[in-house]
């Protein structure tokens, strides 16, 4: 009886996750856990539901039981390693992912997180040896390719960047996020005539650009006069003040417009 109510927790586990109930999900967890208290496996899961949730302390606590349950579970080390990167604290975080590459010395996942907090600290060289090994693991994994090309921008190798950054999208075509990252790269080569038109895609990712209606963004083609025209600042506060200038342009083309800028620069744009 409780293998099977086991089996039914973590199958309702599995199909609440799929369904967007996190809670739910944690819940059938939190009693798969406590029917079978020496899983190591079912603790890391708990852990990982935790962590989606927030419950930081929780998480951090659920993942150093799973290793003292089984000490040579990697995906525990390498999930543990994350959520401590998350929290700021990186150097705890590059040792969890080196003890998992002690054990397992050809995880993709370890070495692709060891190397992109390697970055977070400015670690560039060590951080280009772990994704280049990535890579060379699994030369599939457009992750490992997109973070490899991330490391060569910042050594200045704009050929292998390019090319790694192409493969990843070949593998990951709907990558909305590998997509941005080639536009930040071509448009700091000054290709913009590439690098424009995929720059547009920021408008799909959370938190990036202005979510507004695409049908109705201006895009040069209308006359202006007699229209009204909203200018949404996206970048910092710099680049607000740097482009501000179109707003004036635009008036003079007879448009109303109308400014949605950071609240710290209201009283200068008030100005214009």
């Amino acid at each position: 009886m409780p293998m099977a109510a086991l089996a039914s927790d973590g199958l309702m586990a599995a199909a609440l996750t799929r369904l967007g109930d996190e809670q739910g999900a944690l819940r059938a967890l939190e009693r798969a856990a406590d029917l079978d208290p020496r899983n190591a496996e079912l603790r890391c899961l708990l852990a990982d539901a935790q962590k989606s949730l927030d419950h930081k302390r929780e998480a951090l606590n659920s993942y150093r039981e799973a290793l003292r349950l089984d000490p040579g579970y990697v995906p525990a080390y390498v999930n543990l390693g994350n959520l401590c990167a998350e929290m700021g604290h990186f150097d705890v975080a590059v040792r969890t992912y080196s003890h998992a590459l002690r054990i397992a010395p050809t995880c993709a996942s370890a070495l692709i997180s060891r190397g992109t907090t390697f970055l977070r600290i400015n670690l560039v060289e060590e951080a280009r040896r772990d994704f280049e090994k990535a890579v060379e693991l699994e030369p599939g994994n457009s992750l490992a390719q997109a973070n490899y090309a991330a490391c060569q921008v910042i050594c200045g190798d704009n050929v292998k960047a390019l090319e790694a950054l192409n493969s990843a999208l070949r593998m990951a075509p709907d990558n909305l996020h590998i997509s941005y990252n080639k536009a930040l790269f071509m448009l700091g080569l000054g290709d913009y005539e590439k690098g424009w038109p995929l720059f547009e895609v920021r408008h799909q990712i959370q938190n990036r650009g202005f979510v507004g209606p695409a049908d109705r963004a201006w895009r040069g083609e209308q006359a202006l006069a007699g229209k009204t025209l909203l200018l949404h600042a996206e970048q910092g506060l710099g680049d607000t003040i740097q482009f501000c200038r179109y707003a004036t342009l635009a008036a003079e083309r007879g448009a109303r417009v109308l400014l949605l800028v950071p609240r710290p620069l209201k009283r200068l744009m008030q100005t214009l």
